[in-house]
């Protein structure tokens, strides 16, 4: 959890450790693979080895985001890809910041393409790409819903996050002494919430004179850049930023709504994590509903979630209030009371709760494990299986600190006392389909041979055919009833044989052959009745 005081900015908490370490973490391992051990959590030694792809070596690359709940989700299934399936992992830089730049790292069209059809057609996607599996993605933007067209869906992560406005209590607790309910939307309208908010002004002036003090990793793109030291302590790193290319007015760097742009007093201040996602449908939904609010992004160094959660921070450590667009469960708030605001989904293009999913490279059938017993399929099934339960995420970001070492120690507890959850997301080897046995030498099912059978699932030895049945080919779940004319007369047949001449059957599934009577014979083999015996 959060130790450091709150009024130190964002490069002393937990959030921009985390984020650091992952990087320097991710650099550690591309740089220095034949020394960087990950650390293990449910065995004493590894076994991992590569993938190949085209003759080409790789360690598996799993992509997460930048917020809490996929980090500790990818920790979980990194250990579980490491020790169980003993698949070599890496997370590739950059560190995702949104779910549409996640989602198109692993459908190969991130950078500049526009992910469409005609791109993938002309060759233009990466393959492979730099990402081939990715986890915690928001499946109701309409970027991610486009660029899965391009990604195979692995299934939803289990838990939901909540995402939305975000007040803190102290606020909250303000109005509701006035017997106004804060944490739901009408609230913003009461020409009376103004006084419980900070004004546009103050908030705008207390940004821009931000001191902001944070370690530069070359070219990781976090931090700001000082050339002669390892850390920047001025202002002017955190601005207020506006995009009219939005077809917004922009004035000053904030996005003023009608209902409060003629007396700019009486608007609430928003602070928004981009200046491009979500930043209009906002604006939208203040004008469309008539509520005074204005809204910018905070931008640090080009990366606007980072200049939000710096300027929140600080903000709250001033005492100033404003709104903050955030989700939950995530760590990167957990030392801030807030509440959410709440808004009717209708009137939200981003809404407040979202079904998170996973998705992978959709040609990972071409891909293949170096580690003899483990194939692509064991992989799929366990990125398709994986899960967390709302109540159990919530309890791993409560414990979450925001570094590496922390991500890999909770989701390793939580593997440690969950195995019975996540023994079903393998493939389960020893229990076979029908058809099949297990074999305890080779570790793996083996097909029954011609003559047996197996018509159960999780067999261990497949059982012989009884007399009167047979099967010829292997990987059978049932025997076949020789045919009227045919007999077996043991166990495990792999064939029929045809009644003797002299000798007949007139009924399926027999062990032997009736005789004509004396003076009687069968002009050839198999017949399938007595009036086939005629006198010799």
């Amino acid at each position: 959890k959060r130790t450091a005081p709150d009024h130190l900015p964002l490069f002393h908490s937990m959030r921009s450790s985390w984020l650091l370490e992952i990087v320097a973490y991710s650099l550690h391992v591309r740089l220095c693979s034949a020394v960087a051990v990950p650390p293990l959590c449910l065995s004493t030694e590894s076994k991992a080895q590569t993938v190949s792809y085209q003759d080409v070596k790789y360690a598996f690359p799993l992509y997460r985001g930048s917020w809490s709940t996929s980090h500790l989700f990818a920790e979980a299934v990194r250990v579980l890809l490491y020790e169980k399936l003993h698949i070599e992992t890496e997370y590739p830089l950059p560190v995702a910041s949104s779910s549409c730049d996640l989602t198109k790292l692993v459908a190969g069209c991130a950078g500049s393409l526009s992910c469409n059809t005609t791109e993938k057609d002309a060759g233009l996607f990466a393959s492979p790409p730099s990402a081939w599996a990715g986890v915690d993605v928001w499946a109701t933007s309409n970027c991610v819903r486009d660029v899965l067209n391009f990604a195979d869906s692995a299934g939803y992560v289990g838990y939901t996050t909540n995402a939305g406005l975000h007040a803190f209590d102290t606020a909250i607790a303000e109005a509701a002494k006035n017997e106004i309910v804060l944490d739901f939307w009408q609230a913003l309208k009461n020409p009376l919430t103004i006084k419980f908010f900070s004004s546009v002004q103050e908030v705008d002036a207390a940004i821009r004179a931000m001191t902001v003090l944070a370690p530069d990793i070359t070219g990781a793109g976090l931090g700001c850049k000082n050339e002669t030291s390892d850390s920047c302590n001025s202002t002017g790193y955190l601005t207020p930023m506006c995009d009219s290319g939005l077809g917004l007015d922009c004035e000053n760097g904030w996005h003023y709504s009608p209902a409060c742009a003629a007396n700019k007093s009486q608007c609430i201040p928003v602070i928004l994590g981009n200046p491009v996602w979500n930043f209009k449908e906002w604006a939208e939904t203040a004008a469309l509903h008539e509520i005074p609010l204005a809204f910018t992004s905070v931008s640090f160094d080009k990366n606007a979630f980072l200049g939000e959660i710096e300027a929140v921070y600080q903000l709250h450590s001033m005492k100033y209030s404003v709104l903050f667009y955030w989700w939950k469960p995530d760590s990167t708030f957990s030392s801030l009371n807030t509440t959410m605001v709440l808004f009717r989904d209708e009137m939200l293009a981003i809404a407040q709760t979202q079904n998170n999913v996973k998705m992978m490279w959709d040609r990972m059938y071409e891909i293949v494990p170096d580690y003899g017993t483990t194939s692509w399929r064991d992989i799929q099934h366990l990125l398709k299986s994986a899960y967390f339960s709302h109540a159990d995420m919530t309890a791993m970001v409560a414990s979450f600190d925001g570094t590496l070492d922390s991500a890999f120690n909770v989701s390793c507890d939580w593997l440690k006392s969950n195995e019975e959850v996540w023994q079903t997301w393998f493939l389960d080897t020893t229990f076979c389909d029908r058809g099949k046995y297990y074999d305890s030498k080779l570790e793996w099912c083996e097909l029954c041979k011609p003559g047996t059978f197996t018509d159960h699932e999780g067999m261990t030895e497949c059982s012989s055919c009884a007399a009167g049945k047979y099967e010829e080919f292997r990987g059978s779940s049932r025997c076949s009833s020789c045919a009227a004319g045919f007999f077996s007369s043991s166990e495990g047949a792999k064939v029929c044989a045809g009644c003797m001449e002299g000798s007949y059957t007139n009924e399926t599934g027999s062990t032997s052959c009736l005789s004509c009577d004396a003076g009687f014979t069968t002009s050839s083999r198999g017949s399938t009745s007595d009036t086939d015996c005629t006198a010799v």
